[in-house]
């Protein structure tokens, strides 16, 4: 970057000079501003502020002394050069108390000006690198901190946390305990699915302003953005219920989204608050009984529906492992035996939310694959009310096997064909490049793809192996070339990607039967 400098000298004729005389390009300075006195130098230095000022030590009314001082005053980081024509140790004396980075003399020699702006170069660099870093730095900390804490809470970090290590980070006990809340913002993903990129991004913007002013103003306690949807929230508040409750309802009240609270129990210490979270996580588990956009206590999660609900999770993955493979007969049997849970729910609304739960389980395991349940069927978001329609369990497992069935045709369908477009990329690549050296590592590299993979998809899809496909299309092409009486047939070897004539012979008459030459003979023109 280039530094701006500013020439100040009462003396026309020498600041003329002075600007002239320097290549202040190759420097990498640049210079911004000129004047001829120090009050004229205060006025521009207020409009644009400089990296190094260049100034005549003894000046009219204003001396190079005095406008330093003030210009100090406007900024203190500003590097100061004086030019004197006294050789006078009260003013250098002077010079050195203002910091001055260096004091020239007149007549000035240019090697040393040079030097001396090279050396003021070099140290802005320093500075401004110093600062660079600690920006980073600033940036950084607080998301490594954040890092630490979750992943202590999490039960991740290996390492253990007290009272003073969470003091360093500004969280206190106080000795009346500390729990954990987990704010999480309901079906967001389903809500921003056709809402675009930049859109997103400013709700998301919204709803997180929203919870962290409200956390703020209730003053209850630190907090940090665990997940893209989830805010984790370590309060030493003894009866945080209600706040929560004011804070759930406003964000319904300004925002699309809803947002729904589990409450861990208190711990007495720091060791206790990585249960404490498990226990807020599992009051979350919690929503899908007794719906969202409330506060969920830690003791409102029955041991019974937590434990249905990680066999439900269980379920699910076979569910979705069995869409994959187009099994539709193990489809339903999954789908009956998670419909064989919803017989312990007693009302609508909790039905309603465990299909809901359902099909966006589905869709977050599809994600992962790169895949969107709401993509490939071509619903729109509200398409999911039509559930909440249903009078009976029995209809909206009928509507949910319904749409299953017709995911999972949708997916074979949709993989088949990019197989076939991956596959048609690789024979194309494969015509283009039988001169030269290919091998199935080589072929997957180049796609992304491990070899492993390929060569199974690529089996599949075409009935060879790989090594054997390459084989015929060499060959196949040296059948062309043959028929081409003015090429050799070691040049013909070169040209389709052998490095040994012997071996080309070899394999061309274990494949067709005749050698190169009865061949060229035989199909003579």
């Amino acid at each position: 970057m280039a530094y701006n400098v500013m020439l100040v000298d009462d003396e026309r004729v020498d600041l003329e000079w002075l600007k002239r005389r320097m290549q202040w390009e190759e420097l990498g300075l640049n210079v911004a501003a000129t004047a001829n006195s120090g009050f004229t130098a205060l006025r521009l230095l207020e409009e644009q502020p400089v990296d190094i000022l260049i100034s005549d030590i003894k000046m009219p009314i204003m001396s190079g002394l005095e406008l330093v001082q003030k210009a100090k005053a406007l900024s203190p980081s500003l590097k100061i050069v004086f030019i004197s024509g006294h050789e006078d140790f009260e003013y250098a004396k002077q010079a050195i108390t203002l910091n001055a980075a260096g004091y020239v003399l007149k007549p000035i020699e240019n090697q040393e000006l040079h030097d001396l702006l090279k050396s003021v170069v070099h140290q802005l660099d320093k500075e401004n690198q110093t600062v660079h870093e600690r920006q980073q730095l600033n940036r950084t900390l607080p998301l490594v901190r954040n890092e630490l804490i979750s992943q202590w809470l999490e039960g991740k970090s290996g390492g253990e946390f007290g009272e003073p290590e969470l003091a360093r980070f500004g969280i206190r006990l106080d000795g009346g305990g500390m729990r954990v809340c987990i704010l999480e913002t309901d079906d967001l993903d389903w809500k921003l699915m056709h809402v675009p990129h930049e859109k997103q991004q400013e709700l998301l913007r919204q709803v997180t302003e929203l919870m962290t002013d409200s956390l703020d103003h209730y003053k209850l306690g630190y907090y940090f953005k665990s997940s893209h949807h989830r805010m984790t929230l370590l309060t030493n508040h003894p009866e945080p219920e209600g706040m929560m409750e004011e804070i759930i309802d406003l964000i319904k009240k300004n925002s699309p989204f809803t947002v729904t609270i589990g409450l861990g129990p208190v711990a007495e210490d720091a060791a206790g608050l990585p249960a404490s979270y498990e226990q807020a996580k599992k009051a979350l588990d919690h929503k899908l009984f007794v719906g969202k956009s409330r506060l969920i206590p830690h003791d409102a999660a029955k041991e019974k529906m937590v434990q249905s609900a990680v066999n439900l999770e269980e379920r699910l993955k076979q569910l979705i492992g069995a869409m994959m493979e187009y099994d539709l007969v193990s489809v339903d049997d999954h789908l009956e035996e998670l419909f064989a849970f919803v017989h312990q729910l007693d009302t609508k609304i909790s039905v309603y939310n465990f299909a809901l739960h359902l099909v966006s389980k589905l869709d977050a395991e599809f994600q992962k694959m790169d895949e969107s349940v709401y993509e490939i069927l071509q619903w729109e978001y509200d398409r999911l009310e039509e559930l909440f329609q249903f009078e009976t369990v029995h209809d909206m497992k009928s509507w949910i096997r319904r749409r299953l069935f017709e995911l999972s045709e949708l997916l074979l369908r949709k993989h088949q064909s990019r197989d076939r477009k991956i596959i048609y990329a690789i024979k194309e690549y494969i015509e283009e490049n039988l001169g030269g050296k290919i091998t199935l590592r080589h072929v997957a590299q180049h796609f992304a793809f491990s070899p492993n993979y390929l060569g199974f998809l690529f089996k599949e899809e075409t009935g060879d192996h790989f090594s054997d496909y390459l084989i015929k299309r060499r060959l196949h092409r040296a059948c062309e070339l043959l028929k081409d009486p003015t090429l050799k047939v070691y040049e013909i070897t070169e040209r389709i990607g052998y490095k040994n004539m012997i071996y080309f012979n070899r394999q061309f008459k274990e494949h067709l039967g005749i050698t190169p030459s009865e061949y060229r003979k035989k199909h003579k023109v």
